[in-house]
C-alpha cells in the first residue's frame, strides 16, 4: 500500500512496526519510539501540538508487514527506540489514521474561519479524463455560500471536473444533454462532500433548502447548484425586514405572462451598508445587485422610496429555505461590450452585413497593435481589463513610463495582446466600441411604454475626454443618459429574438431614482396594452 501524507503532528513520535496474520488483524509486536525532546529519552508522546512541526508519513510494503515511516521537520530529532507490545485491528487502525488525516487537512485549508470573510478560498480539486483521474492540491478559487457555512469541514468538500485528456473542456455532445439547464454542469463540474459521523450530503441540502417539491431532476440540480454560485456572503437578514410584493401579471387567451419576472428592491440606505462590505464606495452605491437570499434568486435595484431593506416578487422564490445570509454574485458596474460566436450568427441571420463585422475586428486587432506603441491607447486598453498587473501598469503609464521603453510595461502589455489575438480567433470575441454589459431592471414608477428603455451609463476616459457624442445627453462628467436607437441582446443569446431594437429615452422619474450602468425596461408590452 503506498500512500503520501502531510500533516501537523505532536513533537513526539512514535514509528511501528505492524504485522499482519492471516486474520487480517495486527499481531503484538515491537513499537520503536521516537523522542524530540534532547533530555528526557523516556518521555512518551505529549498532548500539546507542535505548530512548527511538519510530519511527512508514508507506508511502504515489507515482507508481511508494514514499516511505518516518521520524519520530523522543523525541530531536531534525537530517536530512541524501546520495546513494546501492542494490539490495534486493522480496521480501527485505519479509522485512527483518517481521523488524523482529516483533522490536519481541516486546518491546512481554512486559515479563514469566519463566515463571509474573504473572497476567495482554498478547496481540493479532482480532474476527470476519459482515461485518467488527476487529484490536485488545494487551490484558490472564488468561495461559495455552503463551503464558507461549513468552514470547519472544508477538507471534506472536492470539486470534481470531468475535462478532456488534454484538460480542455469537453465538447458539448460528451455529456447529457440532461444537464444543460445547470450553469455548474454546462462547466463540467460538480461539488462532492466525503460524510462523516458529524456531518453528511444528506444534512447539507436539509440545510440548504426544501427541494421535495421539485419533480425535475435538472431543475432540483439547477436549485441546489444556486447556493454554490461564487458569491460574497454580506450579512443576515431578518424576516421581518424583508417585504413580499406581488408580481406584475397579464393573462392574455388563458395564458399568465409574468413582466416583474426575478426583480426585486432594496432600500438606498441598506444599498450603502452593502457597497461598505463589498469595499465600494458607499456614497455611490451600485444601482442593481445580483442576489441569493435563501431560495430567493434574482436582481434588486434600489429604491430611495422603500422602507424594506429588501422588497422581494414571489417569482424570486425558487425553492423554501431558512437561510438568512444574502449573498452578492454580482452588480451594476461599467463593463465593456463584447462579440461572440452566438451574437454574430444571429446578427449576420437579422441582415446585418459581414463586411461591417470584419471591419470590427480589424479594428480592434489594430488597436490591439497600437497599445504597444500608443499612451493613449495603452490606458484606453487597460482600462478594461482588471486585476493587480493592470493597475501597476496603469499606474506606470500615468506617471510618464513609455510602453516600449520599460520592459516590465512591454511585457504586460504584450501579454495582454496576446490575449486578446487569441480570444478573437477562438471566441470571435470582438469589442464594441459604443457597447455596455448592463444589468437588466423594471420601471418601478410605470412611465415607460412597450419598446422603450432608460440607459445612464458611465463613461469611459476616452468618452470623458470626447465631448462629441451625439447619443450621450444629460451629461454630469461621470455618466451620460443614451438616447436613440439602441440594439439590446440577452445572455444567453441562442434565438433572433433575443436581440431587440429598442428606443432610449430620458425620464425624469427614472432619473430621479439615480439608476447607474442599468437597462430599465418597461412594465408593459404589446399584451398589457391589448389586455388594458
Amino acid at each position: 500500500m503506498d500512500k503520501v501524507l502531510a500533516s501537523r503532528s505532536n513533537p513526539q513520535l512514535a514509528s511501528r512496526w505492524i504485522k499482519v496474520g492471516s486474520s487480517g488483524c495486527a499481531e503484538k509486536i515491537r513499537v520503536p519510539t521516537w523522542s524530540t525532546s534532547p533530555t528526557s529519552t523516556n518521555s512518551r508522546c505529549s498532548s500539546t501540538t507542535s505548530e512548527s512541526a511538519l510530519v511527512a508519513a508514508w507506508i511502504t510494503p515489507a515482507p508481511s508487514c508494514f514499516r511505518i515511516h516518521t520524519a520530523i521537520s522543523g525541530s531536531a530529532v534525537n530517536s530512541r527506540f524501546t520495546d513494546e507490545r501492542f494490539s490495534a485491528c486493522k480496521e480501527e487502525a485505519k479509522s485512527a489514521w483518517e481521523a488524523h488525516t482529516m483533522k490536519m487537512s481541516k486546518n491546512a485549508l481554512l486559515s479563514n474561519k469566519g463566515k463571509g470573510k474573504g473572497k476567495l478560498m482554498k478547496c481540493y480539486r479532482v480532474h476527470i479524463t476519459p482515461s485518467k483521474i488527476y487529484c490536485l492540491g488545494p487551490e484558490e478559487e472564488v468561495s461559495n455560500y455552503v463551503v464558507k457555512h461549513h468552514s470547519e469541514y472544508a477538507a471534506d468538500f472536492v470539486r470534481v471536473t470531468f475535462v478532456d485528456e488534454d484538460w480542455s473542456k469537453l465538447p458539448a455532445n460528451a455529456l447529457s444533454a440532461r444537464i444543460e439547464r445547470a450553469s455548474q454542469l454546462r462547466g463540467n463540474s460538480v461539488w462532492m462532500f466525503a460524510s462523516n459521523q458529524s456531518l453528511t450530503a444528506e444534512c447539507i441540502r436539509t440545510w440548504m433548502g426544501q427541494f421535495h417539491d421539485i419533480r425535475s431532476v435538472s431543475k432540483c440540480a439547477a436549485r441546489m447548484g444556486q447556493l454554490f454560485s461564487s458569491s460574497r456572503p454580506t450579512c443576515e437578514i431578518s424576516s421581518y425586514d424583508v417585504e413580499v410584493i406581488p408580481d406584475i401579471e397579464v393573462t392574455t387567451d388563458g395564458t399568465k405572462y409574468i413582466f416583474s419576472d426575478g426583480i426585486g428592491k432594496i432600500s438606498l440606505k441598506f444599498a450603502r451598508c452593502i457597497a461598505t462590505v463589498l469595499g465600494l464606495d458607499p456614497a455611490n452605491p451600485p444601482s442593481a445587485f445580483q442576489i441569493r437570499y435563501g431560495g430567493y434568486k434574482g436582481v434588486i435595484a434600489v429604491d430611495p422610496t422603500s422602507f424594506f431593506r429588501l422588497s422581494l416578487r414571489l417569482s424570486m422564490k425558487k425553492f423554501e429555505s431558512k437561510n438568512s445570509m444574502l449573498n452578492i454574485t454580482s452588480w451594476s458596474k461599467s463593463q465593456s461590450s463584447y462579440l461572440n460566436r452566438e451574437l454574430i450568427s444571429l446578427l449576420s441571420t437579422l441582415g446585418i452585413r459581414d463586411k461591417i463585422l470584419e471591419s470590427m475586428q480589424q479594428d480592434d486587432m489594430g488597436e490591439a497593435d497600437e497599445m504597444l506603441a500608443n499612451k493613449e491607447a495603452a490606458l484606453s486598453a487597460l482600462g478594461k481589463m482588471g486585476g493587480a498587473e493592470t493597475k501597476t501598469a496603469a499606474k506606470m503609464l500615468l506617471q510618464g513610463y513609455e510602453p516600449r521603453s520599460e520592459p516590465y510595461l512591454s511585457m504586460v502589455l504584450k501579454a495582454h495582446r496576446a490575449n486578446r489575438l487569441h480570444d478573437i480567433r477562438s471566441k470571435c470575441r470582438i469589442h464594441v466600441p459604443k457597447g455596455r454589459v448592463l444589468i437588466g431592471c423594471l420601471d418601478e414608477t410605470g412611465k415607460l411604454e412597450y419598446g422603450q428603455v432608460y440607459i445612464r451609463v458611465t463613461k469611459n476616459q476616452k468618452e470623458q475626454k470626447d465631448n462629441k457624442q451625439p447619443f450621450f445627453h444629460f451629461d454630469d462628467g461621470k455618466t451620460a443618459v443614451v438616447v436613440g436607437k439602441v440594439a439590446v441582446s440577452k445572455n444567453p443569446c441562442l434565438h433572433p429574438g433575443d436581440i431587440r431594437v429598442l428606443d432610449a429615452v430620458y425620464d425624469d422619474g427614472l432619473d430621479a431614482r439615480g439608476l447607474v450602468d442599468c437597462v430599465v425596461f418597461p412594465q408593459r408590452d404589446e399584451r398589457y396594452r391589448l389586455t388594458y
